[in-house]
């Protein structure tokens, strides 16, 4: 199947069947980068919410995929289902039992690596439950949803079109201010007010 370009609003032609990794491997490094002997933690929900969030800031700086499974918007924020059906077993609040022998080892771009390390180091700092308030106040999450009532189920996929265009406009500040610095990458993230 040949792959088609699309040209989105101020951007390079972005190419939906290239990406150079799987969700998997991002959440392997996400999973990876946790000090379990510090006590660090995560649970199938916050890092369903990482994984997401490293997806739409790659699509921002780099109008790449960072993957190409879909992002689903379900009742409790973005899900990648080969993701859920990886951690089903555990409940989404519980605590993902990480054995770092098990993870699988990528080997990403230092610019990649750079935008994981920010995006876990913003990020990663809040509870799943505010992370999943957080996609709840964002676009991407709303649209794809459609106005249904938010404990209804849906399988609705988030585009990659409204994440660009919406962590964009937080990039470029057009949208909220940040109570963070600038980054790296110019992100500006909207973590400023409790959901």
């Amino acid at each position: 199947m040949a792959s088609t370009k699309k040209r989105l609003k101020g951007s390079r032609p972005y190419q939906p069947n290239l990406a150079a990794h799987t969700a998997d491997q991002v959440a392997d490094w996400f999973l990876a980068r946790l000090d379990t002997n510090a006590g660090d933690t995560i649970s199938p929900l916050k890092l369903q919410k990482l994984v997401y969030y490293a997806q739409a800031w790659h699509l921002v700086v780099f109008n790449q995929l960072l993957f190409s499974e879909p992002i689903q918007a379900w009742v409790h924020g973005p899900v990648v289902p080969s993701l859920y059906q990886r951690f089903k077993d555990n409940c989404r609040d519980c605590l993902i039992g990480i054995n770092t022998n098990g993870l699988e080892k990528t080997n990403f771009s230092t610019e990649t690596e750079d935008l994981l390390n920010e995006v876990y180091s913003i990020y990663g700092e809040h509870s799943a439950s505010y992370l999943e308030e957080l996609t709840h106040r964002e676009m991407p999450w709303i649209m794809a949803r459609k106005g249904l009532p938010l404990y209804q189920r849906s399988e609705e996929v988030i585009t990659v079109e409204s994440m660009i265009d919406y962590y964009k406009a937080l990039k470029n500040g057009k949208k909220h201010k940040s109570i963070l610095s600038p980054t790296r990458f110019n992100i500006d993230f909207e973590l400023s007010r409790n959901p």
